[in-house]
Parts: C-alpha cells; structure tokens; sequence
C-alpha cells in the first residue's frame, strides 16, 4: 500500500476555519481563476517523503477477508479498512498484521449503516469519521462508539477541518438556485461559516448560480488542516 503525504494533483478550494465567529474573514482563499494563465508543474518526488507497503495479512478464517477497498484511513498505529464486500470496517497493524473487525455494519449499538462514502482517522482528537450522505458516525480510533452526528445539507463528500468544523461538497449537477450548495463549511449543528457557489456554467450568469460538476476523490491535508479537492 502507498501512503503518500499529500495529494498533488488536486486544487485548494477549502480551509479551515479555527475562529468560532460565523464569519469567512479568518478563512484562506486560493484565487484559481487568477493562475490559469501563470500554470507551473509540481515533481512528485519534491512532494513524497516516502512511499511503504504493507502486505494485509490473510487469516485462517474470513475475518480478514476483504477483496476490493472501498476506502480506508492511516494512523501511525492502525490501518483502517472498509471493504467492498461485506459491509465492516477491519484494522490491521502498520506492518500489516490483521488485529480484529473493528465496527461492523447493522442496526445494533455502535454499529453503522448506509452507504459510506469515506473514513477519516483524526489522532488528535483520537477519533475515527465514517461518512455517509446524510450521516457522520463517530468512533474513537479502537472503535468505541462516541456519537451519530446528521447534518442537514446534503453531500457526496464530508470532512472534519478542525474544532467544530467540516467540509463539504454538494450533490453534482443540482443548481444552487434550488437552495443546494457547491463547496462549503458548517459546523457539528449543520451552521453554515462559508459556501462557494459561484461556479461558471455556459446556462446562467456565474454571478447568480452554477452547480457542482462533478467530484475527484478529495483529499484531506492534516497539517495545513485543509481539503484539496479538484
């Protein structure tokens, strides 16, 4: 498995907001439109500090079974899975090694439901994010449950950017003028701090509405607290 630091090839679009003002002054902006003209080309191998593999341990029983990855989350301790078939999130060590089904996938208590669409492991705050489209399951990094947070906007992508702050990205080709958002961050209670909607579109005026084209597996940057998303 490579593990990379950042993700290059994607655009800045969201930050973190560390003021609780519900306000976008303390916010930094990336003005894209700006550098279309002034392209340069980024070298990965200025941008990877390293790369490692991790074989995943196969078990004498299907516990560690996990065929294709529909995502997962890095520690320096665990390797967090959630696998295509057979719906549960497992753990193994960073050597690889299969310590144990972590969450598993129902109605019962600490467990999950719905699709997921991303994990996220924070060991600052010792918590692990399960996102779906209208829930956040909260687990702290062994897997004891801590909490279900359901935001009111609807998203394909969510992600914890700091103390009481998410980022998130609206539904692809719903307009905004339908009270749907493009790019934005809320808080816990759904509060909105900023959203970014003036997206070009050949339809209307960019000044008045646009919609979300489509979406590029975001990528979460722990140290500069931000979302690169294209």
């Amino acid at each position: 498995m490579k593990l990379f630091k950042n993700a290059i090839w994607s655009i800045l679009l969201l930050a973190s907001c560390t003021s609780p003002k519900s306000d976008s002054s303390d916010l930094i902006t990336a003005n894209i439109r700006n550098q279309l003209n002034n392209l340069s080309t980024l070298d990965l191998s200025s941008e990877i500090e390293s790369v490692s593999y991790a074989p995943l341990e196969m078990t004498d029983d299907d516990a560690s079974l996990i065929g294709s990855i529909q995502g997962y989350a890095v520690t320096d301790k665990y390797i967090y899975i959630y696998p295509i078939e057979g719906n549960r999130i497992v753990i193994f060590n960073r050597q690889g090694k299969f310590v144990r089904v972590l969450i598993n996938f129902g109605q019962g208590p600490g467990e999950f439901n719905g699709t997921l669409f991303r994990m996220q492991a924070d060991e600052n705050s010792n918590r692990l994010y399960l996102y779906s489209s209208d829930r956040i399951f909260v687990y702290d990094l062994e897997g004891e449950f801590i909490k279900t947070i359901s935001p009111t906007y609807h998203n394909v992508f969510n992600s914890r950017i700091g103390e009481n702050r998410f980022a998130a990205v609206g539904f692809p080709y719903m307009t905004f003028k339908q009270g749907n958002f493009g790019i934005g961050i809320f808080t816990e209670n759904s509060d909105t701090i900023v959203m970014k909607n003036d997206f070009s579109s050949p339809l209307v005026p960019a000044e008045k509405s646009g919609f979300t084209m489509g979406l590029t597996p975001p990528a979460y940057s722990e140290k500069f607290n931000s979302v690169l998303f294209k």
